[in-house]
């Protein structure tokens, strides 16, 4: 895993190089960036992906600033949900999505919470399509 030196504190990510279309994937508050080895085993061929873990004592402000500035992002966001979702219910990727102004929605079936440990395989075909598309 590599780190980088931010404002914010240190932030170790890992990065599989290539040249393919880059995936940035987040994880949750209570997770790290091992949330993401099942979907970049099955998608580091054909993309380079990008999964940092951001420290706990990080996270609060950076979500807070991230989610005030998400209607400026202007391109092609994927956000996938559990259609079984408890934690998290399904409404929520919805709103998530529309505040995306390039959001798509597409929510996996008998799936719960994590879907990249769940589903990673279906994770991953998911995204492939969603880049293809590109």
């Amino acid at each position: 895993m590599t780190s980088i030196e931010l404002s914010s504190g240190t932030i170790d990510y890992t990065d599989t190089g290539g040249d393919g279309p880059v995936l940035v994937l987040l994880h949750g508050l209570m997770m790290d960036a091992s949330l993401w080895d099942g979907p970049i085993a099955g998608l580091s061929s054909g993309h380079r992906c990008v999964a940092p873990t951001v420290a706990a004592s990080a996270r609060g402000g950076l979500l807070v600033a991230t989610a005030e500035r998400l209607p400026e992002f202007k391109h092609p966001a994927l956000v996938v949900w559990a259609s079984e979702d408890r934690v998290m219910p399904p409404e929520h990727g919805g709103r998530l999505a529309a505040l995306l102004p390039g959001g798509r929605l597409v929510e996996v079936e008998d799936s719960y919470t994590l879907i990249p440990l769940d589903q990673p395989a279906r994770l991953a075909a998911i995204i492939r399509e969603f880049t293809s598309a590109r």
